[in-house]
């Protein structure tokens, strides 16, 4: 006889040995026997959400972020240290996706995302992909505006972390740890330079840098603009990157995307001969 959702929910988390959020433990228990739905259709992360919100008193939650009253799984004051405490040989985050079409529902589904200002206790040390929405497209200069709007969609960027979502996503694009790809473009949209021949004798003249003002600038108009999604996998990477990338063309990447945009491609190429003059 098959377990309640609420029963399987909580099995779940149990088995990972730590809080989870919503999307995880929908992906989990979608590529799992533990629970079926009577429809046969995939288990979305707003019906955990609901069954956890109608049970809540077996449950401790905080956002999209779902544990047990006991110990180390509870969420609330202590969710940071038992995440950070986990044994990565132990970590169960990584899961492997067997439906690549639900991975992406899950990835691009609106209601799965943070505000980008509130992640950093969050962002699983684990491969997997990522993505990253404006909040209203009248936030961004008025040419890329006008594409996003044109394109009816909000998403900036899509990206792959073949090794830590918290290295790549949260560090480098985010925090601008080593100035990642979208971090990159996302300064040369908004009108920020490169400081003049900060590239000269570079070993790659094309990884451009900004300011140490500039980049406290976008990092705070990323936490106040953007939202961010992920998705934790450990494989898959090439095929879906590439599918997502010719069916939602998102409007900051240019590598593999069949839209890109030149006017992000010529601001690109400002910063770069500004940071090799």
């Amino acid at each position: 006889m098959q377990i309640s959702l609420h029963q399987a929910i909580e099995q779940t988390i149990r088995n990972n040995n730590r809080p989870m959020t919503t999307v995880e433990i929908a992906l989990e228990l979608n590529n799992s026997d533990l629970y079926t739905k009577k429809d046969g259709k995939p288990l979305l992360s707003s019906t955990i959400e609901a069954r956890v919100t109608n049970y809540i008193h077996k449950f401790s939650k905080k956002g999209t972020l779902i544990g047990l009253p006991d110990g180390p799984l509870k969420v609330g004051g202590e969710v940071v240290k038992s995440m950070m405490q986990a044994d990565p040989k132990e970590n169960r985050n990584t899961l492997q996706i067997a439906n690549p079409a639900l991975a992406m529902k899950v990835l691009l589904n609106q209601k799965n995302y943070r505000l980008a200002g509130r992640i950093d206790d969050f962002v699983p040390d684990q491969p997997g992909f990522y993505a990253i929405r404006v909040q209203r497209y009248i936030l961004l200069p008025k040419k890329f505006a006008e594409a996003c709007e044109a394109r009816k969609s909000n998403l900036l960027y899509i990206g792959v972390a073949r090794q830590s979502l918290k290295t790549q996503l949260l560090g480098e694009e985010i925090r601008s740890e080593g100035h990642g790809p979208f971090f990159r473009n996302l300064g040369a949209m908004l009108g920020y330079l490169p400081p003049k021949g900060s590239l000269v004798n570079s070993s790659n003249p094309k990884e451009y840098f900004f300011s140490a003002a500039d980049e406290a600038a976008i990092i705070e108009w990323i936490n106040q603009n953007l939202l961010i999604n992920w998705l934790c996998m450990d494989s898959g990477f090439d095929e879906i990157e590439a599918q997502l990338l010719l069916d939602e063309q998102p409007l900051l990447n240019i590598k593999n995307n069949p839209n890109a945009l030149k006017e992000l491609k010529a601001l690109r190429r400002q910063c770069i001969e500004v940071a090799n003059q």
